[in-house]
């Protein structure tokens, strides 16, 4: 574990670009053409600043917009935005979403690798920029079944009782817990999607894990936030397992569901 020290960094959110990020997600869920009243229904923005930030993005060619049905569906012009995103790894793509995360909670936020022989391998590390932060290096290899992302992807593996409790025994702990709370965490993790370790893996560390999966519902990709103990309590501690969940899913659209930007062969 390494100390770093830094100064924090703050940003402004833009309410326009929110509300139009709003309508982009609301259109791509759409079944067909979305219009401005159906468009202010699903996203609760007022109808007149729909109608201004539609006609903005029509201008812009992110949207397509139809004369006679009155209705706005999306351009061409996002396919060209998403044509120079798929230049980048999925990994470059991934980053902005764990800093975003860090710097919200003041954590050390993580993506893992999950591979072959029950181990997975740190991907990126991305520190909170505050002036004391827990860091580690990528390329560390752990047990898959290691800490709070372990108990999320333990969940997932197809293993028997007999399997699992091995798999369990073989882990290094610097603060065992009993194999029934580790099973009750997993357990939990199935209907939160995440898990919570508390300075069981670590000691003095919180961490909370969620787990990628592909489209068949393998593991793919463990996400992590590491804290110091007591730097959160239990409801921001929830809340960062909320947001882990979200870029969660976000990974699992982009990388590894059928209709993915990048095929799973050029995933990290």
């Amino acid at each position: 574990m390494v100390i770093r020290t830094n100064v924090p960094a703050t940003g402004r959110v833009v309410p326009a670009v929110v509300q139009a990020m709003k309508l982009l997600r609301a259109m791509a869920s759409a079944s067909g053409g979305v219009t401005v009243t159906s468009a202010a229904r699903a996203t609760g923005i007022s109808q007149s600043t729909c109608f201004n930030l539609l006609r903005t993005m029509v201008q812009e060619r992110v949207l397509n917009f139809d004369a006679d049905t009155k209705t706005y569906t999306l351009g061409l012009g996002l396919v060209e935005i998403a044509n120079s995103v798929q230049s980048n790894t999925p990994v470059e793509i991934i980053r902005p979403e764990l800093m975003r995360l860090a710097t919200s909670h003041d954590a050390l936020v993580t993506l893992w690798e999950i591979v072959g022989k029950g181990r997975m391998v740190l991907l990126d590390g991305v520190a909170a920029p505050r002036a004391v932060r827990i860091e580690i290096r990528a390329g560390q290899r752990l047990p898959t079944l290691s800490g709070a992302v372990g108990r999320c992807v333990a969940a997932h593996l197809d293993l028997s009782p007999s399997q699992l409790r091995k798999a369990f025994d073989a882990l290094s702990w610097e603060k065992p817990p009993s194999y029934e709370s580790f099973l009750a965490d997993m357990q939990q993790s199935k209907v939160d999607g995440y898990a919570i370790d508390r300075g069981y893996w670590l000691r003095g560390i919180i961490a909370v894990g969620s787990v990628v999966l592909d489209a068949k519902g393998k593991p793919r990709m463990g996400l992590g936030a590491l804290t110091l103990t007591g730097q959160l309590s239990d409801a921001e501690l929830r809340r960062v397992g909320q947001e882990l969940v979200a870029v969660r899913s976000l990974i699992e659209k982009a990388v590894f569901s059928s209709r993915a930007l990048f095929s799973t062969s050029s995933s990290a």
